[in-house]
């Protein structure tokens, strides 16, 4: 399988999406093993955060900030882990 790309979709304020997709842009089949690393507006890295099993190619990461975490625009890096495809992205939390 050659991997193309990792990709992150915030589905509910709580979920996280990653998902694997293969050369031809169909999900990866079987297991693949990816690390999220969430952090916040302060660089702090997020409880959440760790390696997560992926299967056929989707994974859905809990993302629940406590009420006293600091608000502003947080980073998650998720780097999939056979491959090292990565991808980072946004989200602002309020």
């Amino acid at each position: 399988m050659e991997a193309t790309g990792v990709r992150a979709e915030i589905l509910l304020e709580s979920v996280l999406a990653a998902s694997l997709h293969d050369a031809s842009g169909h999900l990866a089949s079987g297991r693949q093993l990816i690390e999220a690393t969430i952090t916040d507006p302060t660089n702090h890295i997020h409880d959440e955060s760790g390696l997560y099993r992926m299967d056929d190619g989707r994974a859905d990461i809990a993302f629940r900030p406590a009420l006293n975490e600091p608000a502003g625009k947080w980073r998650i890096r998720l780097v999939e882990r056979q491959t090292g495809l990565g991808v980072t992205q946004s989200i602002r939390v309020n």
